[in-house]
């Protein structure tokens, strides 16, 4: 709420408010269930809440008598419990493993080749794929449902794409991520002139 229970100012006004999640105890519930999920999405390991407890009382800081996080508690201003405690208990999606497998060439020790990926949408990123001769993969976890899109490269200046196949669109790998782990399998070549 932006409502006070008490004279001391309150840490957060309607300046901290976010567009998508209104001063409501279903807004902040959303809001921590949002943030919950993208923690867990993006490999973090929990998410901690300030003074969850922290209601009204008859102390009296330099600022004033109370609170000033009593609007933004787990509990309302009676310390009944609100709908965002619920956030710890809530289903969330996890992460599953993905496991890229390139087969049909091997790097020459010190020539690796790039794993090169779009995995969130918004980030690219180039990984160097192992030159030990072992079969090269790569293993990382994905949000089930997630669109990604890949490419195998010859040298750090990414020189020559070497995943080529019918479901190759505009130069690369284009896959979604299903529940369960995950392998994608594709071929290397080196492409003809």
């Amino acid at each position: 709420t932006l409502r006070y229970a008490d004279s001391s100012p309150n840490q957060l006004g309607a300046d901290s408010e976010l567009p998508q999640y209104s001063a409501t105890p279903d807004g902040q519930a959303q809001y921590l269930i949002n943030l919950t999920q993208a923690v867990i999405a993006n490999g973090g390991m929990g998410v901690v809440y300030w003074a969850p407890d922290w209601i009204s009382t008859k102390c009296s800081t330099r600022w004033g008598q109370g609170s000033g996080w009593e609007n933004a508690t787990l509990f309302d201003f009676d310390g009944n419990v609100m709908p965002g405690i619920g956030f710890m208990s809530h289903t969330y999606m996890w992460p599953v493993p993905v496991t890229f497998a390139f087969r049909g060439m091997t790097p020459l020790p010190g020539q690796p080749f790039y794993l090169w990926g779009d995995f969130l949408g918004t980030k690219d990123f180039a990984i160097r794929l192992p030159d030990d001769g072992k079969p090269l993969t790569y293993t990382t976890a994905l949000m089930p449902g997630q669109n990604i899109r890949y490419q195998v490269f010859d040298n750090i200046n990414l020189h020559a794409r070497l995943i080529a196949g019918s479901d190759v669109v505009d130069g690369f790998a284009a896959r979604v991520v299903s529940d369960g782990a995950v392998r994608f399998d594709d071929t290397l070549a080196m492409p003809t002139k």
